[in-house]
């Protein structure tokens, strides 16, 4: 987690990152500390509802968030 904290934080303001993980508790897990540090981030996996993945990926693709934590 410090070491991508450290990759994040250093970003140009108009980056658009996709962070891929190989399990939901860890995209979980990184969403949380992330948004935690101020970071508007969202979360896609399988275990979340088709509607709210539709909802993140739009919040995403218009910019109105940068940082999106997804599995592999």
């Amino acid at each position: 987690d410090d070491k991508l904290w450290q990759i994040l934080s250093g970003l140009s303001d108009d980056a658009k990152v996709i962070c891929f993980a190989n399990t939901k508790r860890r995209i979980d897990s990184f969403q949380k500390t992330f948004w935690g540090k101020g970071f508007d981030s969202v979360a896609l996996h399988g275990d979340k509802p088709q509607k709210d993945r539709d909802r993140d990926l739009e919040k995403f693709t218009k910019g109105e968030c940068w940082l999106m934590f997804a599995t592999d």
